[in-house]
């Protein structure tokens, strides 16, 4: 830049001067009561939603199936691949256990295997 372009530029920063900012709005108390409702109401449907989900799940179990569960003791998976490493033979058989009890059979009328067994 040359000296009469740098006056002229120093020239038109000189017309600008310094403003005080606005203050910050702050919601209004029906904002603030809108946004509380809204995530209260959130909080409704997804703790109603969790709700539903976990009791349609057991309330579909017949009464019979309920009193027959026994209290399972749930292995760790040290505790399976310690068993593996020393008897596969025993392994195999508390798989084949734990696989009886906790996978859904075909025969039962409302198993979503046999529906799709059938196509």
């Amino acid at each position: 830049m040359n000296e009469r372009e740098q006056l002229e530029l120093e020239n038109y920063l000189r017309g600008f001067r310094p403003r005080t900012p606005r203050p910050l709005l702050l919601a209004s108390p029906a904002q603030t009561w809108r946004r509380l409702a809204a995530a209260i109401a959130l909080l409704f449907l997804c703790t109603a939603s969790l709700w539903k989900a976990f009791h349609h799940r057991n309330s579909n179990m017949p009464a019979s199936a309920l009193a027959g569960v026994e209290t399972q003791s749930f292995s760790s998976t040290i505790t399976l691949t310690k068993l593996a490493l020393k008897d596969p033979s025993s392994f195999e058989a508390a798989l084949d256990a734990r696989i009886s009890k906790t996978l859904q059979k075909f025969d039962q009328p409302d198993s979503a295997l046999r529906a799709l067994a059938k196509e």
